[in-house]
């Protein structure tokens, strides 16, 4: 996983530090109205998170109900535990996907010299 930020777009060294986040956002817009393959795999990438918090939150629910004997709280607590933990670690990956595509959309605009 690389962790990447929008200053990681190829291309975008060209232009002012103080432009550079500007043109970038510009870039992505106009990506995300014009160019429906580009939308659908961002769009895509947070649909994936949405669903993965929704499932996370009904675990939660269901593992905060049990009760009952100290095994099956320690075992539900013990769950929750694993399951925050991989919670938080997919959504760090896939917002790093994510950005790393947005990255690669704008660059190749920037690399055609289209704006």
């Amino acid at each position: 996983m690389r962790f990447v930020t929008y200053g990681a777009t190829p291309g975008l060294e060209q232009f002012p530090k103080g432009e550079r986040f500007g043109r970038w956002r510009a870039i992505h817009r106009e990506l995300m109205s014009e160019d429906a393959g580009y939308r659908k795999r961002i769009d895509g990438g947070y649909k994936g998170i949405i669903w993965v918090t929704a499932v996370f939150v009904a675990a939660s629910v269901v593992l905060g109900r049990l009760g009952g004997s100290r095994l099956a709280l320690k075992w539900s607590a013990g769950l929750m535990m694993a399951l925050t933990v991989l919670y938080v670690l997919y959504v760090a990956v896939a917002a790093f996907r994510i950005q790393n595509l947005m990255n690669e959309g704008v660059g190749r605009v920037l690399r055609a010299n289209k704006f």
